[in-house]
């Protein structure tokens, strides 16, 4: 793969944080912090997400300066071509996803999939990583948690978009995404199972509707999770049917939602943001 082939693939992967400032659409949204998500912005009303409480330091991050997100990607996302993507700009990194039993269970199984270097990456140096795992058991996902809270990962997210039969198969991504209540308690699970400097956060897909994404979000972000990464489309939009992201559902969970959102889904250069 030469280097230009390399720069495309790298822009696939993207979601895009863009300035509020200098992005018409983020304007019309009235965004009010300084800096935002993907291709649409990150959310938030200032008021509701400060009136709790301060942002984390994880918060405080993606809402400080335009930013450039590598998504994860299966098999792919070590830290090599996370290295790769910052050369390009990328500001925050995902790792590829983990299954949660395994590498909650199998010393191998880590060492093969897992290998965030402390001494090279994390919010501290400026190269913040977030670590997704997927599971449905609040047992498996939170010892997954704990483990990488103990990395040194900034954050770990909760894959709850991952539209494939592999994922149905084995009940999570976003044939989770619908069951509320099994979502909730895994995350509460992984917020006490993580230290007080490691973020909970969750990448979902749309709904079948707009209502019940909302509901969703709702919970989620009661449970503890910190940020979300929405992607455009639903379970049912993959590969041979998939047509443009839904950017006005995306701009509807933006509004309502009290932390950062992360918009993804469709962005493959820099001048579709």
């Amino acid at each position: 793969m030469n280097a230009s082939s390399i720069r495309i693939l790298y822009l696939t992967l993207l979601l895009l944080l863009i300035n509020p400032l200098t992005n018409p659409l983020t304007n019309a949204l009235m965004i009010r912090l300084p800096s935002h998500v993907g291709g649409v912005v990150t959310s938030t009303s200032p008021t509701r997400l400060l009136s709790s409480s301060s942002p984390t330091p994880f918060q405080s991050y993606l809402l400080s300066s335009p930013q450039l997100v590598t998504a994860p990607m299966v098999g792919q996302s070590d830290y090599a071509f996370r290295a790769l993507t910052r050369l390009h700009g990328s500001t925050l990194c995902y790792t590829q996803m983990l299954h949660a039993r395994n590498f909650a269970r199998s010393p191998t199984f880590r060492a093969d999939n897992y290998d965030f270097r402390r001494g090279h990456e994390g919010l501290a140096r400026g190269r913040p990583v977030v670590a997704q795992v997927a599971g449905d058991d609040p047992g498996y996902m939170s010892e997954a948690a704990a483990l990488l809270s103990l990395s040194g990962a900034d954050a770990v997210d909760v894959n709850l978009g991952c539209p494939q039969g592999i994922a149905r198969k084995g009940n999570y991504g976003a044939y989770l995404l619908p069951q509320t209540d099994r979502v909730c308690e895994i995350v509460r699970a992984m917020r006490r199972a993580v230290g007080e400097g490691t973020a909970i956060t969750a990448k979902i897909r749309l709904e079948k509707s707009l209502e019940d994404t909302m509901t969703t979000v709702e919970a989620l972000v009661e449970s503890g999770v910190e940020a979300l990464a929405v992607h455009g489309r639903t379970a049912g939009e993959t590969k041979t049917r998939q047509g443009p992201a839904n950017w006005d559902a995306v701009r509807a969970v933006v509004e309502a939602c009290p932390v950062p959102v992360i918009a993804n889904g469709g962005v493959e250069a820099l001048v579709e943001s």
